[in-house]
């Protein structure tokens, strides 16, 4: 009886730590993309976390798959870090990381294109209401 107590509290705490591990799936948020230049327009997008998957849908429109991710506790400040990385259709990548934290999500994307440039991106936004 002790041994299957043992093993259904190993089970639970298994399955906690991966559902907090990846608690942004199932969550969609609008943001702003701005390139780091002095005169600089930001553009709307949405950024959706599904199944351990990150897509972005301008990115996705450029021909950008979706690409796994991978998150973190955000430390003594709370919230989740995370990260991912897209490879474009015919070459490129671009380098995702940020933090969400309640209902607001910031972070940086680095952009290489295929002859070495490297484009940097910031963006804020919030929890898609849906």
């Amino acid at each position: 009886m002790r041994t299957l107590f043992l093993a259904a509290l190993v089970a639970a705490a298994l399955a906690y730590a991966y559902r907090s591990g990846k608690n942004l799936d199932g969550t969609a948020w609008d943001v702003k993309l701005k390139p780091d230049s002095f005169f600089a327009f930001s553009r709307k997008d949405t950024l959706v976390f599904e199944d351990g998957l990150l897509t972005v849908a301008g990115y996705a429109k450029k021909g950008f798959a979706p690409a796994a991710y991978g998150s973190e506790s955000a430390g003594a400040e709370g919230g989740k870090a995370w990260q991912a990385s897209m490879d474009l259709q015919g070459g490129g990548t671009s380098q995702w990381q940020g933090v969400a934290r309640g209902d607001r999500i910031e972070g940086t994307v680095l952009w290489q294109e295929t002859d070495g440039r490297t484009k940097r991106y910031t963006f804020k936004g919030r929890r898609k209401t849906i």
